[in-house]
């Protein structure tokens, strides 16, 4: 197969499945929220990329593959983007306010996070739902012409 188009699969999804384990650690358990759809995104693309290394050894990839691979990498640097607009929007909370100013900073900020929070999950939910619309679109179109081979 051409191993640069694997590669550059693979290697997108590399740092997000990083990522999406740091998401899952101690430090974020408190987005109990988001936490099950971020374990599912990171099962689902840690079976896309098994999937991708199994392909690499193919001859002959067919148009189908490589635009499936390709949507893989795209949809791979989205999730990378979203993940660190959120890890960075939410910051550290364990910094201790002093006096009335830092309070309130510390209040308005909290619901700042809380509006991060609330976009991560939409985002992972929106960014899941497209891995799944992917996967199953190269399924369907995989099998159609799978049948078309049968019927020849």
């Amino acid at each position: 197969m051409e191993v640069a188009l694997v590669s550059a699969a693979t290697g997108a999804l590399k740092p997000v499945l990083g990522k999406l384990a740091t998401l899952l650690g101690d430090e974020y358990k408190r987005f109990k929220g988001v936490h099950g759809d971020i374990k599912s995104l990171s099962n689902e693309l840690a079976a896309m990329e098994a999937f991708l290394l199994n392909m690499s050894e193919e001859e002959d990839p067919d148009v189908q593959d490589k635009v499936w691979m390709n949507e893989v990498r795209e949809l791979s640097y989205d999730m990378e983007d979203s993940i660190d607009d959120f890890m960075q929007s939410v910051g550290n909370e364990d910094t201790k306010p002093d006096g009335v100013w830092e309070k309130m900073k510390t209040s308005f900020g909290k619901l700042g996070k809380m509006k991060a929070r609330r976009r991560i999950g939409n985002e992972i939910h929106d960014l899941k739902k497209q891995i799944i619309e992917v996967a199953e679109r190269n399924e369907r179109y995989k099998g159609l012409l799978q049948g078309q081979e049968y019927n020849c």
